[in-house]
């Protein structure tokens, strides 16, 4: 609240105005339009200029001093003291820091009560909105913000919970036989539709996946471990032998060693699991993993591209961890993206 307040009035055209003294709180809420609703457009200009530039530490300032520059204003344009809501002239001047004159009537005592019952007139024929319209005014404009904050966050929070009850159920992590009967009908690349899956390649990729779902459920990391031996013992099953023959797959990387010799890596449909040739651990004994420059096969890779899909024949190598030779040192590598040491001996693009 201000401290005082001083009614003036014009001493030719009669025009009252109300000028509070004091910080003023309603410039500190609502910025300019105190000055807006007093008709001041002068102060209403100045503020929308300095905000810009000032980053709107101007709005921080003006409500300590812009009670003081209307009423100067008032001053300036020969307005003069009707009467003062607390004491008397010599207070309201000491409040303000600016000179005053009295407002000289020959009707008499210049009263608060006279003022103010004649203030609430002069200011509406004048057009400008007395302080009680403006505080009305900004009490409804709070509410009705207020209003709508409440039934936005409450329209938010209905579409939250509408999405979250409308959210697919977790896949399931049960073993299921109809694993391998829908990775032979379809898969995610299509691969399916422009040749049949062989048996053990289809059951390979479901012993993969099984496994997979299985790490994902599991509670704790000892269980985890336990599904990467149970996923050893569904592949070993699948494959009787460490022949293969006619496998189905895409072209994911085409490399080669310092010395030139080719490395193809291919990803199996429906599936994280990649298979590789060559590396570099030595308890493998993978001499002539590496695709040769001089053989046909290097012939045959070297005409591949990325993203094609390939018919591939060659040979697993055994291994006592998974079944067959996986590249990965950690768990969750050889169970989320699983990629297995392959010695590919024929390649060939699907037609």
């Amino acid at each position: 609240m201000a401290k005082n307040t001083i009614y003036f009035q014009h001493p030719v055209t009669g025009n009252r105005r109300e000028a509070p003294i004091g910080f003023s709180w309603t410039t500190f809420f609502f910025c300019l339009f105190p000055a807006l609703v007093r008709g001041d457009w002068k102060w209403v200009i100045i503020m929308l200029l300095l905000v810009i530039p000032t980053f709107g530490l101007s709005w921080v300032v003006f409500p300590f001093i812009y009670n003081r520059l209307y009423i100067k204003d008032l001053v300036n344009e020969g307005y003069r003291v009707k009467a003062v809501r607390v004491g008397d002239i010599t207070l309201a001047q000491a409040q303000v820091g600016l000179p005053l004159e009295q407002l000289s009537l020959a009707s008499g005592k210049n009263t608060v009560e006279e003022a103010r019952a004649t203030e609430a007139g002069s200011l509406a024929n004048q057009g400008v909105v007395s302080a009680n319209v403006f505080y009305l005014i900004g009490t409804v404009v709070v509410g009705m913000l207020f209003l709508y904050g409440l039934f936005t966050t409450n329209t938010s929070d209905k579409k939250a919970k509408g999405v979250h009850d409308n959210a697919p159920p977790p896949p399931s992590t049960e073993k299921s036989d109809k694993v391998s009967q829908d990775l032979t009908k379809q898969l995610p690349n299509q691969a399916s539709q422009e040749a049949e899956l062989p048996e053990d390649e289809t059951e390979f990729i479901s012993a993969l996946e099984n496994g997979y779902n299985g790490y994902l459920a599991a509670p704790n990391e000892l269980v985890q471990g336990g599904t990467r031996a149970s996923r050893k013992e569904d592949i070993c099953k699948t494959l009787n032998s460490d022949l293969i023959s006619n496998w189905v797959g895409e072209v994911k990387k085409l490399d080669s060693t310092s010395n030139g010799e080719g490395i193809l890596i291919v990803s199996l449909p429906g599936s994280r699991a990649k298979v590789k040739n060559g590396t570099n651990i030595k308890d493998l004994d993978v001499r002539g993993a590496y695709i040769s420059p001089d053989s046909e096969l290097f012939n045959k890779v070297a005409s591949l591209r990325i993203g094609q899909k390939i018919i591939f024949s060659g040979k697993f190598y055994s291994n006592k961890v998974d079944c067959v030779w996986g590249t990965s040192f950690t768990l969750k590598g050889s169970m989320e993206e699983p990629e297995f040491m392959f010695n590919f001996t024929d390649v060939s693009v699907m037609s």
